[in-house]
């Protein structure tokens, strides 16, 4: 009985078989591309990354070209491919592997979710966030506020704000209203709950701003920043 040698392989075949036995790259779960982030002032442009815990992620182009690129199912070539045809520049497969390597350093691509950094806990951050609407809800309700956003209706919704801004501060004053407040506790009640409120509102035009602009609101919640509800 003989043993026969395998006959050596080629570089191109080891590159081959290596790249067969590689699983296809994909995010990790819960990461939620954000898009890029314009006007930012940055040489090379930036876009944000969400988490799957909701720490949010500043990438580069090229990171941020990876996460879009890969699905699970393409190999490092067709990876490579679509990032060269989407940045506009030549991405070969050794380019794809190291970036591959800082996206798995932050916990962004499947199987190395337990290198993910710590969640940070700013001191200045919300606390006691809560969901109140989800993004069709959030559609719903800033659908009939885009039109606030027209020309020829922004600049006499301005005016009379100008307008009424100039009486309360400048004419009427604040000052008598201050006082009554303070001395109804009712009054003061009144005036934190018109101000949640308002802020809801406010929230709103945010919304609408983005539908308007062409984007599209996700849900809208709420918490409390330091000791005011925001």
């Amino acid at each position: 009985m003989t043993a026969t040698a395998e006959p050596p392989r080629t570089a191109v075949e080891a590159a081959e078989q290596t790249q067969q036995t590689r699983p296809p790259l994909d995010r990790a779960e819960g990461v939620e591309l954000l898009g890029g982030v314009h006007g930012s002032g940055y040489k090379e442009g930036a876009a944000l990354v969400r988490r799957g815990d909701g720490q949010m992620v500043h990438l580069g182009p090229l990171m941020y070209g990876l996460l879009e690129a890969v699905d699970g199912e393409r190999d490092r070539s067709e990876v490579a491919s679509a990032m060269s045809e989407r940045l506009g520049r030549g991405i070969g497969e050794e380019h794809v592997d190291r970036i591959a390597e800082k996206l798995a350093a932050q916990g962004l691509l499947a199987g190395f979710e337990h290198k993910a950094p710590p969640k940070r806990n700013p001191l200045l951050a919300l606390r006691w966030k809560v969901l109140v609407t989800n993004p069709t809800l959030t559609r719903r309700l800033t659908a009939p506020f885009t039109v606030l956003f027209r020309p020829w209706v922004m600049w006499p919704v301005l005016a009379c704000f100008i307008g009424v801004f100039w009486f309360v501060l400048f004419d009427k004053g604040v000052a008598s209203a201050t006082a009554e407040a303070f001395h109804d506790p009712g009054l003061l009640l009144l005036v934190f709950a018109l101000a949640v409120a308002s802020a809801g509102f406010h929230e709103l035009g945010h919304a609408a701003a983005c539908r308007y602009g062409g984007a599209t609101p996700g849900g809208m919640g709420m918490g409390l920043y330091l000791v005011w509800p925001a």
